[in-house]
């Protein structure tokens, strides 16, 4: 008989004598996948049962499962590096064994560890313990874990903090020594929010929390189910976590402000959020009348000399030593008060903020650059009473780029009726940034120079942050000298953000082979004497340059600092906005252009591309056609009369450059352009041609040359078209996407789902490829090349009929003959239409040209893609798929079904599989083991990146979803697969003696929802049930 993780009738040990053994089955229990939030809920209120919530003070428990908020408890003074080594120095292990090597070097990947095991030092130490651990039962209570605690906190020396670890380590099992580094990390990783627990505690205990930062406090008041806490409460000398801003949809807050009331504007400042090192000022600007006061505001540092606030850097040393930096010439501190929450004994959280600040007033004498007030607008309602969110976007818009011209952070929006909630993120305060603005902001080309192992639940399994670097100056190779040929390169920044768990995966392994140890007494020659002055900021690897990646990396600023010397400078918020594999090391930013970027006063490098409101404008343009802030309407058939080339532009162009470009072909006579995607590094055609006769050469390894998005825009005028626009508009009837033919980016992802969606008339999207085919054969004497499935991401109908009209659906002319490329293209298509076929997936353009249906698009090289960015499939994958692809309109079901299984079965070897996950689909449900009876449903889950099982009851494979037919209900297999999922979750239970969760069982709906929606979507309105 299966045992409950808790049992109701066990009386034994309340409160504080709980076994601590029963608190980490809990934590263990909430740790596994597939655990729904309701069944951790369920779990936590179980365990609180068992203590006896209501009679006993939870806070002993509280404090061990939330210990990042137990403020009573003295830090430990242990991290990772000191705990590693005592843990070697307990167990007596010598530094050269494996054991102790894994605990010292924990971050390492190991082989033999999990996933969940890789760079998670408690679980890397429970590794190591589990075999050695003389303790089988555990008998420690959570009063005596917290008594072990505050013994080890209050430890002098390592020395007596290695006696209590000592206790520790003879008196718990190894699973509750596990638990205990949780704790004392304050790292618990248990799969629940604080704020979630904090409110299945008590309804108001959040607020409360947020008001006193106090959890003890918290748990006392809490304990009283009656308590309400009727107003904002805030205290002098009781810390409380300010107020914070959501983050602004620049397109909607102005809608969502305006339902508020009244709402204000100001600046977004850019300091620290204290006030210390401000005595002298407070002294003098306060009046005598006010006795106490709490402000909220941020101190800044005015620079007199340059007239402007100094970098985010300064404020943190300004008050560190107050006394000192008030001598540096020219330096003063500055407090900007936005709020006031306490004045003279009375607290004014829960009053509007209008009426807070009103009654500050007559208690400061404000001094410019000493004390302010922080500046503030009333956004007005629109004159009729009907506020157009264009004219106010526009207008915030423009309050945008003031602030980024001001050198301020960005925007404050605020309801002037919200009060002040301690530690809330709700609407009444929003902030705006420029890197919340799509195409607002410029990205740095940085080179990958080493890497750091990564820690936690997602990111340790390997390398997941990257060291990348600028191009160092020609002086330092005299400095150091190397040999003539050596790059060199000043370490700039670290990038850990901005990609998914798989994309790390790939860039890993895509560097494997430039990756070289790092080694502290023989650092690498290339960063010109870097040292890290952290001993964290110790890479594990390092890269070799000329086979490392570029990075395009987003960033806010450009900041000064000691961090990364000698180039003094580093990036402030920086992520992956895409990597640049047609980039070699050569390609990457100079540091003589960042010192002259910062010196011209350029620093802000989001505010270096476009402007917040060139950005508005361009999508009150765009609503219509392509854009995202409004509804779409069809454009009236008057509008149509002339053709005319779009191509949508991240960047402003130079309209009088592209005016002196000289008209060499009537290929797209009478035409209007704007350009999609960021393209490649080609500067112009004449280049792209050197370029690729060199590729033709030695392909093997490098991408294919690529132009940019500037060259699109020029050769599109050589080939006569009558002007480039900048986005996507009434007049617009073609869209050229810049990216290369194999890839297409989200943006036009998107616009061709919408085409797609809607059927629009108006205008194709082709890829670039095909106005460089056209180039060529102009030049050389040719007719221009007519649209085809090659360069089409979308067909208009009458784009279909023509094409249906010359070649057949798989792109071969009937009045040309073929050649090998035309035919390995051909043969790409038959494949990729007898694979969607088999799964059900739409026709290629040509058979849709007859039918009326959607868009398929032969990747360059043999690849294919769908309409709507659908998975690429390489050619040279099965021949048995390829040859049968003429009869699939005449198999049988079980013909199919055997076709596809066969390939199921050989995709495991074959490359196909990492092609097809390169599309939109990839990795989707990556954390998913599926069961489905139909082999096509188990192709499409395995291309999603499940793992898929072809027996509900697989040994070893505890099933998360099972994918049925919807007549799986009425044909009995539901109740069938119900069954076996449950014999297959009681013995896993009964093996592991752990609670397993519950699988879903779902329509095939869900499947093509994910697929649609390209991520993972809810499974409740899925679910298949069956009548009671």
């Amino acid at each position: 008989m299966i045992q409950p993780l808790f049992s109701s009738t066990d009386t034994s040990g309340k409160g504080e004598a709980l076994p601590f053994e029963k608190m980490c089955q809990c934590f263990e229990a909430l740790t596994m996948a597939n655990v729904n939030r309701f069944q951790k809920e369920g779990m936590m209120m179980k365990l609180w049962t068992q203590y006896g919530k209501g009679v006993h003070d939870i806070f002993p428990l509280m404090r061990l499962t939330l210990p990042h908020l137990d403020t009573e408890r003295p830090n430990y003074k242990l991290k990772h590096k000191n705990l590693a080594r005592k843990y070697v120095d307990l167990l007596s292990l010598p530094d050269s064994s494996d054991d102790a090597q894994k605990m010292l070097n924990w971050k390492k990947p190991s082989a033999g560890f999990t996933r969940n095991e890789q760079g998670n030092f408690p679980e890397v130490v429970y590794s190591v313990i589990k075999g050695r651990c003389t303790v089988t039962k555990g008998h420690i209570t959570v009063g005596e874990v917290n008594a072990l605690l505050d013994e080890l906190a209050q430890a002098q020396n390592l020395e007596a903090k290695e006696r209590v670890l000592m206790k520790m380590h003879t008196t718990t099992t190894a699973q509750e020594q596990r638990w205990l580094l949780r704790i004392i990390l304050k790292d618990m990783h248990i799969g629940m929010k604080e704020d979630s627990i904090l409110t299945m505690l008590h309804a108001d205990a959040k607020e409360l929390y947020n008001s006193v930062c106090d959890l003890h406090q918290t748990c006392i008041k809490c304990a009283d189910p009656s308590y309400r806490l009727d107003q904002i409460s805030v205290e002098l000398f009781k810390p409380f976590k300010p107020r914070l801003a959501h983050k602004a949809d620049y397109r909607t807050v102005h809608k969502e402000m305006y339902k508020k009331g009244d709402y204000v504007a100001e600046y977004k400042l850019d300091g620290e959020r204290y006030g210390e090192a401000l005595a002298p000022v407070l002294a003098e600007c306060l009046s005598p009348e006010l006795r106490e006061c709490i402000l909220d505001g941020e101190m800044m540092v005015w620079n007199q000399a340059t007239g402007d606030y100094a970098p985010f850097g300064e404020n943190r040393s300004l008050a560190g030593d107050y006394k000192r930096d008030l001598q540096r010439d020219g330096y003063q501190p500055c407090y900007i008060v936005f709020d006031v929450v306490w004045l003279n004994g009375k607290g004014l959280a829960s009053l509007p903020m209008r009426e807070r600040r009103e009654l500050l007033r007559p208690y400061v004498r404000w001094k410019a650059h000493s004390m302010q007030l922080s500046e503030q607008v009333v956004v007005e309602p629109h004159p009729q009473g009907k506020p157009p969110s264009e004219d106010h976007t526009i207008e915030i818009m423009n309050w945008l780029d003031r602030a980024m011209a001001k050198g301020y952070e960005g925007v404050m929006l605020k309801s002037l009726n919200a009060p002040y909630v301690p530690g809330s993120r709700d609407t009444d305060w929003q902030k705006l940034k420029p890197d919340y603005v799509h195409d607002m902001g410029d990205d740095l080309e940085l080179l990958i120079l080493a890497g750091y192992y990564g820690e936690g639940v997602t990111r340790n399994d390997g390398i997941s942050t990257f060291l990348c670097g600028v191009r160092a100056p020609s002086s330092e190779r005299a400095k150091l000298g190397v040999p003539p040929d050596m790059p060199l390169f000043y370490p700039f920044a670290k990038v850990g953000s901005g990609y998914t768990h798989e994309a790390l995966v790939d860039l890993r392994s895509q560097l494997k082979s430039a990756e070289r140890p790092w080694h502290k007494s023989a650092r690498p020659l290339h960063l010109c004497g870097w040292i890290p002055n952290k001993t964290d900021d110790e890479p594990h690897v390092w890269y070799e340059p000329t086979l490392s990646k570029v990075m395009q990396v987003a960033a806010y600023e450009i900041v000064k600092g000691d961090a990364f010397m000698p180039a003094g400078l580093t990036l402030r918020f920086p992520r992956l906005a895409r990597l640049r594999d047609d980039k070699g090391w050569a390609d990457v930013e100079r540091f003589e252009e960042l010192q002259r970027r910062v010196a011209e006063g350029k620093s802000k490098v989001a505010a270096s591309k476009r402007s917040a409101a060139e950005v508005a404008r361009a999508d009150a343009a765009d609503l219509e056609y392509g854009g995202q802030a409004g509804k779409r309407s069809k454009p009236s058939a008057s509008k149509l009369q002339r053709s005319k080339v779009g191509v949508v532009s991240h960047a402003a162009h130079d309209l009088q450059a592209l005016s002196r470009v000289a008209r060499e072909f009537e290929v797209l006579r009478s035409h209007v352009a704007v350009v999609k995607g960021v393209g490649g590094s080609v500067a112009s055609i004449e280049e792209l041609l050197a370029k690729r006769r060199e590729w033709q050469a030695a392909p093997e390894g490098r991408p294919t040359p690529t132009l940019s998005a500037d060259a699109l825009k020029r050769l599109l005028k050589q080939l006569g078209a009558e002007r480039v626009d900048a986005n996507v508009n009434k007049e617009t009837t073609l869209v050229v996407d810049a990216d290369p033919i194999n890839s297409m980016s989200m943006q036009t992802k998107n616009l061709v789902a919408d085409c797609e969606k809607e059927q629009r008339t108006q205008f194709n999207v082709v890829a670039a490829e095909w106005l460089v085919q056209c180039f060529l054969e102009k030049q050389a004497g040719q007719e221009a090349p007519p649209l085809e499935p090659l360069y089409v991401r979308y067909a208009t109908p009458d784009t279909r009929d023509a094409m249906g009209r010359i070649m057949d659906e798989w792109g071969d002319r009937y009045q040309q003959l073929a050649t090998a490329d035309s035919l390995k293209d051909a043969s790409s298509l038959v494949k990729r239409r007898t694979l969607l076929g088999a799964l059900g997936a739409r026709p290629s353009v040509a058979s849709a040209a007859r039918s009326g249906g959607g868009t398929m698009v032969p990747c360059h090289g043999g690849a294919t893609t769908s309409g709507v960015g659908g998975p690429p499939v390489a050619c040279g994958g099965s021949t048995a798929m390829t040859a049968a692809a003429g009869a699939s309109s005449t198999r049988s079901v079980a013909e199919v079904e055997a076709m596809v299984l066969g390939y199921l079965d050989r995709l495991e070897d074959d490359r196909d599989l990492a092609e097809l996950r390169r599309g939109p689909t990839r990795m989707l449900l990556s954390r998913v083991v599926a069961y489905a009876p139909s082999a096509a449903v188990r192709l499409r889950l395995r291309l999603a990146g499940a793992a898929v099982v072809s027996d509900p009851e697989a040994p070893g494979a505890t099933v998360t979803h099972a994918v049925l037919a919807p007549s799986a209900i009425a044909d009995g297999s539901c109740a069938r697969v119900r069954a076996a999922l449950t014999r297959a979750r009681l013995g896993a239970t009964q093996a592991n003696g752990m609670q397993v969760a519950y699988a879903y069982i779902l329509s095939e709906a869900w499947l093509d929802a994910c697929e649609r929606a390209e991520q993972k979507v809810g499974e409740a309105q899925y679910l298949l049930r069956e009548a009671a």
